[in-house]
């Protein structure tokens, strides 16, 4: 017993033990402390987002918005109980800007507040503890504009024989929308089609990039400003090209008649064009226009017709107009008096009677040997009763004029005969 005594008197008589067992006692009377008694303590709260629309109608009733992309974050420190602050995170304080310096369109440097979202827990914000303690934030007016989509073709390359029109997107307008700064620098809208590479000998429909240009040409961010849509389509016709003889065509010409006989000349024998290439591979020609014999022809006449092509081809020679001659020095003309009119077609339920004994100044072509000899009995006017209205009573009807027998005489003119219908 008295040798663990004199062990124990040893120990606490050394310096060094005695040092070590008052740390100890030391580290935990504190730990005792500041468990049980004294609870309070700070912390840093960090990765707080700012609210930059808090209190939005502050500049919205300027006709403000905040133009900005950019997102701020900012760390707060907070005192209180110890178990309260340390369960506390970013989603348990509102950090906002303080907005009462904007009154116009700019960019401000915010002064920041930060406040608790549940005012019931005990623990409180560090003054002036909010880093960093401003932010940038830019204010403008929000305004739309609509401009026509531009179709950039630069890179499409057609085959031999092809060429490319006028390519257009769809849709054709665009409404963009944004700042009024960055929108009134606009000027052009395009899409880019990438092509680049092929040999195109057909349309072709494809998705293009939308690129925004100030009125110099340069390239704008699409930054801040946004779109009513982005999908835009792009149809890129490849036209095939040919020449094509133009063609003048008759109509109204008497049954039998020779058409050769009427030898003409065109202003433009041949027309350039391009169009889509399954029609243009069909076309042999172009027909310009149809002359009618009877009521237009007259010896020695020059005719103009409008070049029209269907929708869908280019004209590349653009050419308007043909002028169409005719050579009439192997043809003459003779005015005669027809005395034979005959009814064809007579219905089975009506009489027709003709009225008109004869019809005077009939004009009728030919060539000069044959008009020579050519006399009224040779001529006959003709009625066609199928042409007659149910009707009873007198009736004014068209009337053909032939020269039978003869494939190059005709008549030019419109002449007419008085009839009388009545009931069998």
């Amino acid at each position: 017993m008295e040798k663990k005594q004199s062990k124990l008197q040893k120990m606490f008589s050394n310096s060094q033990f005695n040092v070590v067992i008052s740390i100890i006692i030391a580290v935990i009377a504190w730990l005792f402390v500041s468990l049980y008694i004294n609870t309070r303590d700070t912390n840093i709260i960090r990765n707080i987002p700012v609210k930059l629309n808090y209190a939005a109608s502050a500049y919205q009733s300027l006709g403000l918005s905040i133009v900005d992309e950019q997102k701020y974050t900012v760390s707060v420190k907070v005192t209180g109980d110890r178990k309260i602050i340390n369960g506390l995170g970013a989603s348990d304080i509102l950090v906002y800007p303080q907005l009462t310096s904007v009154t116009a369109a700019g960019r401000y440097d915010l002064s920041l507040n930060a406040t608790k979202v549940d005012t019931l827990k005990d623990y409180q914000i560090v003054a002036g503890s909010i880093t960093p303690k401003t932010v940038s934030v830019r204010f403008d007016t929000l305004d739309t504009k609509k401009f026509v989509v531009e179709v950039d073709t630069t890179g499409v390359r057609p085959a031999e024989g092809y060429i490319l029109d006028k390519a257009f997107a769809t849709p054709s307008e665009i409404t963009l929308a944004g700042p009024s700064k960055e929108l009134s620098a606009v000027s052009k809208v395009a899409v880019q089609v990438d092509l680049a590479g092929e040999e195109l000998s057909e349309s072709k429909l494809t998705a293009g990039t939308l690129l925004l240009y100030d009125r110099d040409g340069n390239p704008l961010s699409k930054n801040l400003l946004t779109f009513d849509t982005e999908n835009i389509e792009v149809t890129v016709p490849i036209l095939k090209k040919a020449t094509l003889p133009l063609k003048l065509e008759f109509a109204g010409l008497p049954e039998g008649l020779d058409s050769s006989i009427f030898k003409y000349t065109l202003s433009h024998p041949s027309i350039n064009v391009a169009g889509p290439g399954a029609k243009i591979d069909n076309m042999s020609e172009l027909i310009i226009g149809y002359l009618n014999i009877p009521k237009e022809f007259r010896l020695g006449g020059e005719y103009t017709f409008d070049v029209n092509l269907e929708k869908g081809f280019l004209n590349l020679d653009n050419i308007t107009k043909v002028t169409v001659s005719f050579d009439t020095s192997a043809l003459t003309s003779k005015t005669l008096t027809v005395n034979d009119i005959r009814l064809i077609n007579a219905p089975q339920n009506y009489n027709v009677k003709i009225e008109t004994a004869r019809l005077y100044d009939v004009t009728i072509i030919g060539p000069k040997d044959e008009i020579a000899t050519l006399t009224s009995s040779s001529v006959v006017a003709q009625i066609n009763a199928g042409d007659l209205d149910a009707e009873r009573g007198q009736q004014t009807v068209p009337v053909s004029i032939l020269v039978p027998g003869s494939k190059t005489m005709f008549a030019v003119g419109e002449y007419t005969a008085l009839v009388s219908v009545s009931a069998k």
